[in-house]
């Protein structure tokens, strides 16, 4: 106060920062309202304040400016905690931004080799092998397979915490969906004693609006746990129409199992990440502990809750409701899971294609698969060999690796797509092992034509060539 009583207002100019001068002056100059700002002052002993200033001008009766009527009001204590949690929050964006790029550098480095373990699982039970190898291969494919899953949980976990989850709305079958879990735990169960159920309400429409790949998530998550968890009895899973108006329907998703059950003091944790009813499921049962927090969060996502009814000893029920919309457009034939892995794939007999990868497993898989397919095939081991080889020869289609040395997926599909009209129409299928969505939109804007990521289904990676394919002309291009 003794530094400012008895001083005109620009004389304590002296003690404001440039940019709080400058407010003022334009504020002086074109006086609407009152003038608010919090302005860093510093006193005569150099020390740093801040002061909240408001003041407007004051006019005598003929509308001549006499002055300025206002307040400093000292928010130093304020302002430095707000300063304090700035800093806070920006060291923690980029911590979460550094486990981020940790996570999906991880992910890319363990999806890489599990593409060629569950790729050569898939090539051995299609060929010719011992009766006696059977249970081993699937044993193979299902531990890889598990593996697949845990690392999707961290990815997906971490995907949901920074809102980066968007669900698709495409038509679907869900008798596919219930299908392929029917295909997927038949065998756990059996191998259990157990019996697995499929339980469908006939009154449910057969083709939905949705995002079919989540549902599956979590129908898939909550199975898998009820068969894990169950000793003897029955896991059933069971779908009933709750209402329908129209083309949208409300089902009702249960998962019930005869397993040992859920104590009461239990239940809320369970939802919780990286936790377990009980510290020694862990040691007995193995996993993550984010199987059903990822689900609650999905679900949340949905506009619904997971939502759980058990006891000790008694079993639990796991269910949930969701919104659909009814479609009315759905085609089987163009559904992706309509082609069976044992299925005899034709359609791609005499085809020419370029894989760009450098990951020897990797290009060993795509190589038997489309041996089986009766396709012929380069090898590029970086982009511009690729794009070298592209020039000389004739391909229907190119499946691209983005990540590789040299040049990458992204420039070799920019430089392909610059080339003359000839070179430059070719379909162009990525294919990598990150699973960020920036990458897929990445990609996409660089001109590739459809997004595979590892580990591949067979199924998905033909399909999708064979629907490329279908709107080119074989001989279009090649010699």
């Amino acid at each position: 106060k003794e530094e400012s009583i008895g001083k005109t207002f620009y004389e304590l100019f002296d003690y404001i920062d440039e940019d709080s001068k400058n407010a003022i002056y334009q504020y002086i100059q074109k006086p609407v309202g009152q003038f608010r700002r919090v302005l860093e002052v510093k006193t005569s002993g150099n020390k740093l304040k801040w002061v909240e200033n408001r003041f407007q001008i004051s006019y005598d009766a003929n509308g001549n400016p006499t002055g300025t009527v206002g307040s400093f009001i000292d928010v130093t204590q304020l302002k430095e905690t707000q300063l304090q949690l700035e800093a806070a929050k920006e060291e923690a964006e980029l911590a979460n931004e550094a486990k981020s790029k940790f996570l999906n550098v991880m992910s890319h480095e363990i999806r890489t080799p599990l593409n060629g373990i569950i790729g050569l699982s898939n090539i051995l039970i299609l060929e010719d092998h011992l009766d006696s190898q059977t249970e081993n291969l699937n044993a193979l494919k299902y531990s890889s397979e598990h593996l697949l899953h845990l690392v999707n949980d961290v990815l997906d976990y971490n995907k949901i915490l920074a809102g980066k989850i968007e669900l698709e709305k495409k038509d679907f079958n869900l008798d596919y969906i219930l299908g392929a879990l029917r295909k997927n735990f038949q065998p756990l169960a059996i191998e259990k004693g157990i019996r697995f159920k499929v339980k469908k309400d006939e009154d449910i429409p057969m083709a939905l609006i949705g995002d079919r790949t989540r549902l599956f998530q979590i129908l898939n998550n909550l199975v898998s746990n009820a068969i894990k968890f169950t000793a003897t009895g029955k896991v059933e899973l069971s779908l009933e129409l709750i209402h329908q108006h129209r083309n949208k329907c409300t089902l009702l998703f249960e998962v019930i199992d005869t397993g040992s059950g859920i104590p009461k003091e239990s239940q809320a944790k369970i939802f919780e990440d990286f936790v377990q009813a009980d510290s020694s499921i862990t040691r007995k049962f193995g996993g993550t502990g984010l199987g059903l927090s990822i689900c609650k969060r999905l679900l949340h996502i949905m506009d619904s809750d997971l939502q759980l009814e058990s006891s000790a000893g008694k079993g639990s029920n796991f269910f949930f409701e969701i919104k659909y919309e009814i479609s009315e457009d759905y085609n089987r034939e163009d559904n992706i899971e309509s082609v069976d892995l044992n299925s005899s794939f034709s359609g791609l007999e005499n085809l020419n294609i370029l894989i760009a990868d450098d990951y020897s497993m990797n290009v060993m898989v795509l190589k038997r698969f489309l041996q089986k397919w009766g396709c012929t095939f380069d090898v590029a081991k970086n982009g511009q060999e690729a794009l070298n080889l592209h020039q000389k020869n004739d391909y229907h289609l190119v499946l691209m690796d983005l990540q590789m040395p040299v040049m990458d997926g992204f420039e070799a599909t920019k430089k392909i797509r610059n080339l003359g009209q000839a070179k430059s129409n070719i379909p162009i299928v990525a294919l990598t092992a990150t699973t960020q969505s920036e990458i897929k939109e990445k990609a996409l804007k660089a001109g590739v034509d459809a997004f595979l990521s590892k580990p591949f289904n067979p199924i998905h990676l033909f399909n999708t060539i064979k629907s490329l394919l279908d709107t080119v002309p074989v001989e279009s291009g090649v010699n």
